[in-house]
């Protein structure tokens, strides 16, 4: 089944796991197949491609799949744009600026807040991971609801308390999944606004500030996070649109938001293509940078379109993961007998597999040099094995504590 696109560690020491089953599955005894993808496959079907957008679908369905460098790659080779100077100038406002962990600052203003939004890029897993890890002090600080641009309308996630293949095109990235998996557990009730029947791009963000309104006010009282791509959160004039979502949703609901922008400095895969800031931060966590006034910064340019901006610093790697995937996670090496190469490992989540759920976690393993390890929140899971076929010829439990 061809993966479609729309308009739209730090390293745990051990593991403790429990193998409860080992069977193996022929294609033909079981109707059920993954829809996930090798890379190679991926690959082949954008060289194919004639269109300009191969590289966006491209990098969609490598972020779909789990493929963190490759989607970074592809969406680089659709806008490559220009390789940033050094600029002393730059260079300096960042060095004399107080560098602060933006999940604590997000965290912190939320107290005062009622409507959050932030984006991210649709290529990019880490914005869904990042906003993942905001969920439980939200909910702590009063927020009730997620509001989601990829999730279709018509959706029984809120009854059956996860994520489904058909729920969304980019919802199947398994951060996407573990994101309103999270958001599930915690409480929030989650709930998709993306417009339909538009009539051309303003009609689309007037809809969707139409549509998160009503839900809020058909809804008991409760603050709200939204999660949009790109230029939704932006609160002024914007020449496309006029206005975007965050600027309609204000003027329409007449209280402020706050919106807070991942993409304008999130990495690229050369770090010579990387924004001059994203090189300069150091460590793991994304940062908000505060100047001499105590301001927070929100842009070099469109810096009145978002109230913050968050920096992300490059990607560090361990085991093949990016290291922002195994927090707060265990590794499981997976298991493999004689079974031919290459292999699609998945990690379902106990009765998701059936049910067209999306994996918390998958590997692409090409040879029995490859790491083979995933990366799980404590829980009970299947590791399914798909073949080139897109064959499932093993499957397997464990739990992870």
């Amino acid at each position: 089944m061809k993966i479609l696109t729309s308009l739209f560690f730090r390293k745990m020491s051990g593991i403790v796991l429990l193998l409860l089953t080992f069977k193996t599955i022929s294609f033909a005894q079981s109707s059920i197949v993954t829809h996930y993808k090798f890379s190679d496959d991926i690959e082949k079907a954008i060289e194919q491609d004639s269109f300009p957008s191969k590289y966006q679908i491209g990098a969609m369905n490598y972020a779909i799949c789990g493929y963190y460098r490759d989607a970074l790659r592809t969406w680089d080779a659709n806008s490559p744009g220009k390789i940033p100077r050094y600029d002393s100038t730059i260079v300096s406002f960042f060095e004399h600026c107080k560098k602060i962990d933006a999940r604590k600052y997000i965290l912190k203003l939320s107290r005062k807040e009622r409507i959050i939004i932030i984006n991210e890029a649709h290529h990019h897993a880490r914005h869904r991971n990042f906003t993942a890890s905001l969920l439980k002090g939200l909910y702590k600080n009063g927020f009730r609801y997620l509001g989601l641009e990829a999730l279709w309308v018509d959706t029984l996630i809120n009854r059956r308390h996860f994520v489904s293949f058909d729920d969304g095109v980019y919802v199947r990235d398994p951060e996407f999944g573990n994101l309103i998996h999270e958001a599930t557990r915690i409480g929030f009730t989650v709930f998709g606004y993306e417009a339909t029947d538009i009539q051309n791009s303003q009609d689309r963000e007037e809809k969707q500030a139409r549509n998160i309104m009503d839900f809020l006010n058909r809804n008991p009282p409760g603050k709200v996070l939204i999660f949009c791509g790109y230029a939704h959160a932006y609160e002024n004039e914007y020449k496309p649109w006029g206005k975007a979502m965050a600027g309609r949703l204000k003027e329409y609901m007449g209280i402020d938001v706050f919106t807070i922008d991942q993409t304008k400095y999130s990495e690229k895969h050369s770090p010579q293509a990387n924004p001059i800031f994203v090189n300069l931060v150091e460590g793991d966590f994304p940062v908000v940078l505060m100047d001499t006034q105590g301001r927070p910064f929100n842009g070099l340019s469109d810096n009145n379109q978002t109230d913050v901006v968050i920096i992300y610093p490059k990607t560090n790697y361990i085991e093949g993961k990016p290291i922002w995937q195994t927090y707060h996670r265990k590794p499981h090496a997976i298991k493999l007998r004689d079974v031919e190469m290459p292999v699609l490992a998945l990690a379902y989540r106990k009765g998701e597999y059936e049910k067209k759920g999306v994996p918390a976690d998958i590997v692409e393993i090409k040879s029995r040099r490859d790491d083979k390890t995933i990366f799980l929140s404590p829980g009970e899971y299947e590791i399914v094995l798909q073949n080139e076929r897109n064959e499932v010829i093993e499957t397997y439990s464990i739990a992870i504590d």
